[in-house]
């Protein structure tokens, strides 16, 4: 196809036209389909079935040049690439410990041996309660330093007597020292539970708060007859 020289550049380069067919209209200037629109004059090339196409020439050092530009900037775009890979790979790498930290510690494991008597610092977690045929059933869920969750089943009430020294409160969170009898081993939900029979808190909780004294005065009936006129 014909072209022409628009301007040659201090550097060697040279800015050419080059004549292209046009191929949304394949070189006759209308499109038929769109004879409504103007007559079916191609946009494109404005009914010439042809338009002109700008291209550079560059000098084989000037090229050379350009194209260790381009190897540059390309190797840069993978180097950033390949770093956002290694980065995202890390953030998953970080998340998966992360979960498969948090399932172990949600699975836990199994404490002791059945039957096995033991003394140990726990962390009170929580206590609920359930009906059953016999009677109202007490949960506490203690875990332990490393991870084992530790259960006993009561019908005493939550935060009852434990030992000796009388009534205690244990509220959740706490720090306690515990002596109970392994009654068994048992998986509930994927989480593995070690029951315990025979708790006693040894050290920890505390005192129940002192009732405060009633600030009422003693009710006085001969004021009250005397204030509704009781006594006329």
């Amino acid at each position: 196809m014909e072209r022409r020289l628009v301007k040659e550049f201090k550097n060697g380069n040279k800015l050419w036209e080059r004549k292209v067919r046009c191929e949304k209209c394949s070189g006759t200037g209308v499109i038929p389909y769109y004879y409504s629109v103007a007559h079916g004059v191609c946009f494109d090339c404005d009914g010439l079935g042809w338009y002109w196409s700008k291209e550079t020439e560059y000098t084989p050092e000037n090229l050379a040049k350009l194209e260790a530009k381009r190897a540059k900037e390309e190797e840069k775009r993978r180097a950033e690439a390949a770093a956002r890979q290694a980065e995202r790979e890390a953030r998953e790498a970080e998340e998966a410990a992360r979960q498969a930290e948090w399932e172990a510690k949600r699975r836990g494991h199994y404490y002791g041996e059945i039957g096995q008597k033991i003394e140990i610092d726990v962390t009170f977690v929580y206590a609920t309660s359930f009906e059953t045929v016999y009677g109202t059933m007490n949960v506490h869920r203690f875990d332990t330093d490393d991870g084992a969750h530790l259960v006993w089943k009561t019908s005493s009430e939550i935060g009852g007597k434990w030992g000796s020294k009388g009534f205690k409160i244990v509220d959740e969170g706490d720090r306690i020292r515990i002596s109970a009898t392994i009654k068994d081993h048992k998986e509930y939900r994927g989480i593995e539970q070690t029951e315990l029979t025979r708790v006693k808190l040894i050290s920890g909780g505390h005192d129940p708060e002192p009732e405060k004294p009633s600030s009422s005065k003693p009710v006085d009936l001969d004021e009250i007859w005397e204030m509704n006129g009781w006594n006329e």
